[in-house]
Protein backbone atom coordinates (compact mmCIF):
# COMPACT_ATOMS: atom_id res chain seq x y z
CA UNK A 1 0.00 0.00 0.00
CA UNK A 2 2.85 2.40 0.71
CA UNK A 3 5.03 1.59 -2.16
CA UNK A 4 1.52 2.26 -4.33
CA UNK A 5 0.90 5.86 -2.38
CA UNK A 6 4.63 6.67 -2.97
CA UNK A 7 4.69 5.92 -6.67
CA UNK A 8 1.40 7.70 -7.54
CA UNK A 9 3.21 10.85 -5.42
CA UNK A 10 5.85 10.08 -7.79
CA UNK A 11 3.93 10.20 -10.81
CA UNK A 12 1.63 13.18 -9.45
CA UNK A 13 4.77 15.53 -9.52
CA UNK A 14 5.79 14.48 -13.47
CA UNK A 15 2.32 14.99 -14.37
CA UNK A 16 2.40 18.41 -11.93
CA UNK A 17 2.34 21.36 -14.68
CA UNK A 18 -0.68 19.84 -16.57
CA UNK A 19 -3.04 19.60 -13.30
CA UNK A 20 -1.57 21.37 -10.76
CA UNK A 21 -3.49 24.76 -10.94
CA UNK A 22 -7.12 22.56 -11.15
CA UNK A 23 -5.82 20.20 -8.32
CA UNK A 24 -5.29 23.34 -6.38
CA UNK A 25 -8.50 24.53 -7.08
CA UNK A 26 -10.40 21.26 -6.32
CA UNK A 27 -8.91 20.75 -2.85
CA UNK A 28 -10.31 24.31 -1.83
CA UNK A 29 -13.62 23.41 -3.54
CA UNK A 30 -14.01 20.62 -1.41
CA UNK A 31 -13.16 22.44 1.91
CA UNK A 32 -15.64 24.47 0.81
CA UNK A 33 -18.37 22.57 0.40
CA UNK A 34 -17.46 20.99 3.06
CA UNK A 35 -17.95 24.39 5.08
CA UNK A 36 -21.24 24.92 3.15
CA UNK A 37 -23.11 22.34 4.90
CA UNK A 38 -22.54 24.09 8.29
CA UNK A 39 -23.77 27.61 6.47
CA UNK A 40 -26.86 25.45 5.41
CA UNK A 41 -27.59 24.09 8.91
CA UNK A 42 -26.97 27.71 10.26
CA UNK A 43 -28.88 30.16 7.39
CA UNK A 44 -32.03 27.35 7.77
CA UNK A 45 -32.22 27.44 11.53
CA UNK A 46 -31.98 31.28 11.38
CA UNK A 47 -34.85 31.49 8.88
CA UNK A 48 -36.73 29.17 9.98
CA UNK A 49 -36.81 31.17 13.42
CA UNK A 50 -37.23 34.60 11.71
CA UNK A 51 -40.44 36.44 11.77
CA UNK A 52 -40.60 35.73 8.62
CA UNK A 53 -43.97 34.05 7.88
CA UNK A 54 -43.40 30.62 5.72
CA UNK A 55 -46.20 29.09 4.24
CA UNK A 56 -44.60 26.21 4.65
CA UNK A 57 -41.80 25.06 6.86
CA UNK A 58 -39.75 23.46 4.31
CA UNK A 59 -39.17 26.93 2.31
CA UNK A 60 -37.03 28.56 5.42
CA UNK A 61 -35.13 25.01 4.74
CA UNK A 62 -34.64 25.77 0.77
CA UNK A 63 -33.95 28.50 1.11
CA UNK A 64 -31.04 27.71 3.56
CA UNK A 65 -29.80 25.50 1.18
CA UNK A 66 -29.45 28.16 -1.36
CA UNK A 67 -28.20 30.73 1.00
CA UNK A 68 -25.41 27.75 1.22
CA UNK A 69 -24.88 27.23 -2.54
CA UNK A 70 -24.56 31.24 -3.05
CA UNK A 71 -21.67 30.95 -0.40
CA UNK A 72 -20.40 28.41 -2.17
CA UNK A 73 -19.92 29.61 -5.33
CA UNK A 74 -18.77 32.77 -4.04
CA UNK A 75 -15.41 31.13 -2.31
CA UNK A 76 -15.14 28.97 -4.95
CA UNK A 77 -15.03 31.98 -7.78
CA UNK A 78 -12.86 33.80 -4.82
CA UNK A 79 -10.32 30.67 -5.47
CA UNK A 80 -10.23 30.96 -8.86
CA UNK A 81 -9.34 34.73 -9.05
CA UNK A 82 -7.18 34.76 -6.19
CA UNK A 83 -5.05 31.82 -7.81
CA UNK A 84 -4.91 33.23 -11.39
CA UNK A 85 -3.83 36.39 -10.09
CA UNK A 86 -1.03 35.52 -8.52
CA UNK A 87 1.30 36.00 -11.17
CA UNK A 88 3.73 38.68 -9.47
CA UNK A 89 7.27 37.55 -9.28
CA UNK A 90 7.96 35.66 -6.23
CA UNK A 91 8.54 37.32 -2.64
CA UNK A 92 12.38 36.73 -1.93
CA UNK A 93 12.17 37.68 1.81
CA UNK A 94 9.37 37.17 4.36
CA UNK A 95 9.90 41.04 5.29
CA UNK A 96 8.59 41.76 2.01
CA UNK A 97 5.56 40.31 2.05
CA UNK A 98 4.46 43.63 3.66
CA UNK A 99 5.27 45.83 0.41
CA UNK A 100 2.10 44.14 -0.98
CA UNK A 101 -0.05 43.63 2.22
CA UNK A 102 -3.75 43.98 1.47
CA UNK A 103 -6.99 42.96 2.68
CA UNK A 104 -6.68 40.23 -0.50
CA UNK A 105 -2.93 39.35 0.24
CA UNK A 106 -4.06 38.90 3.87
CA UNK A 107 -7.38 36.46 2.96
CA UNK A 108 -5.11 34.48 0.93
CA UNK A 109 -2.80 33.73 3.30
CA UNK A 110 -5.47 32.88 5.61
CA UNK A 111 -8.09 31.36 4.49
CA UNK A 112 -6.18 29.68 1.75
CA UNK A 113 -4.70 27.28 4.28
CA UNK A 114 -7.80 25.84 6.22
CA UNK A 115 -10.49 25.77 3.20
CA UNK A 116 -7.48 23.30 1.32
CA UNK A 117 -6.58 20.77 4.73
CA UNK A 118 -10.45 20.98 4.97
CA UNK A 119 -10.79 19.19 1.39
CA UNK A 120 -7.78 17.73 1.87
CA UNK A 121 -9.57 15.88 4.47
CA UNK A 122 -12.25 15.64 2.81
CA UNK A 123 -10.24 13.03 -0.01
CA UNK A 124 -8.49 10.85 2.69
CA UNK A 125 -12.63 10.75 4.01
CA UNK A 126 -13.45 9.26 0.34
CA UNK A 127 -10.34 7.19 0.22
CA UNK A 128 -11.01 5.68 3.37
CA UNK A 129 -14.53 4.44 2.81
CA UNK A 130 -13.64 2.97 -0.49
CA UNK A 131 -10.49 1.27 1.43
CA UNK A 132 -12.42 -0.30 3.75
CA UNK A 133 -14.81 -1.78 1.24
CA UNK A 134 -11.71 -4.24 1.20
CA UNK A 135 -9.20 -3.79 3.25
CA UNK A 136 -10.68 -2.55 6.81
CA UNK A 137 -7.72 -2.49 8.46
CA UNK A 138 -5.76 -0.09 6.52
CA UNK A 139 -8.32 1.91 5.70
CA UNK A 140 -7.44 4.48 8.44
CA UNK A 141 -3.88 4.59 7.56
CA UNK A 142 -4.55 4.89 3.65
CA UNK A 143 -7.38 7.50 4.03
CA UNK A 144 -4.12 9.46 6.63
CA UNK A 145 -1.34 9.35 3.99
CA UNK A 146 -3.55 10.35 1.43
CA UNK A 147 -4.71 13.01 3.13
CA UNK A 148 -1.38 14.33 3.71
CA UNK A 149 -0.28 13.79 -0.06
CA UNK A 150 -3.06 16.04 -0.90
CA UNK A 151 -2.42 18.50 1.44
CA UNK A 152 1.30 18.69 0.18
CA UNK A 153 1.25 18.73 -3.17
CA UNK A 154 -2.17 20.86 -3.55
CA UNK A 155 -3.26 22.75 -0.30
CA UNK A 156 0.79 23.95 0.55
CA UNK A 157 1.65 24.79 -3.06
CA UNK A 158 -1.71 26.39 -3.69
CA UNK A 159 -1.29 28.59 -0.76
CA UNK A 160 2.95 29.14 -1.14
CA UNK A 161 1.54 30.61 -4.68
CA UNK A 162 -0.68 32.79 -3.28
CA UNK A 163 1.43 34.27 -0.64
CA UNK A 164 4.75 34.68 -1.77
CA UNK A 165 3.10 35.63 -6.10
CA UNK A 166 0.05 37.80 -4.39
CA UNK A 167 0.28 41.04 -6.79
CA UNK A 168 0.69 44.38 -5.15
CA UNK A 169 -2.10 46.41 -4.28
CA UNK A 170 -3.17 49.61 -5.16
CA UNK A 171 -5.04 50.29 -2.07
CA UNK A 172 -4.43 48.35 1.24
CA UNK A 173 -8.48 47.78 1.17
CA UNK A 174 -7.91 45.88 -2.17
CA UNK A 175 -10.35 42.84 -1.79
CA UNK A 176 -12.36 43.71 0.93
CA UNK A 177 -15.86 42.66 -0.34
CA UNK A 178 -14.95 38.97 -0.53
CA UNK A 179 -13.62 39.70 3.60
CA UNK A 180 -17.04 38.63 4.96
CA UNK A 181 -17.94 35.37 2.52
CA UNK A 182 -14.56 33.67 2.27
CA UNK A 183 -14.04 34.97 5.95
CA UNK A 184 -17.04 33.02 7.28
CA UNK A 185 -16.02 30.16 4.88
CA UNK A 186 -12.82 29.46 6.19
CA UNK A 187 -13.59 30.01 9.47
CA UNK A 188 -15.82 27.14 9.70
CA UNK A 189 -13.43 25.01 7.71
CA UNK A 190 -11.15 25.65 10.05
CA UNK A 191 -13.72 24.33 12.70
CA UNK A 192 -15.36 21.71 11.37
CA UNK A 193 -12.95 20.83 8.63
CA UNK A 194 -10.43 19.78 10.22
CA UNK A 195 -9.46 15.98 12.05
CA UNK A 196 -7.65 17.65 14.81
CA UNK A 197 -10.46 18.82 17.15
CA UNK A 198 -11.40 15.65 17.71
CA UNK A 199 -8.15 14.89 19.53
CA UNK A 200 -7.73 18.13 21.49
Amino acid sequence: MLRFLLNTDALASQLRPAFMWLGQIGVVALGTHLAADRVDDYASQMLAASPIPWADPQLAQDAGTWVAIGLELVVVVWAVWTLVHARADSLERVGDWWKRSSVHAALAASAWLPLGIAGAWVVGMAVEDAVAQLFPSWAVLAGLLVALVVAWRLTFTGWWRVVVRTPPAKRAIEGWPWLVPVGLVALLALRFGLPVWGWL
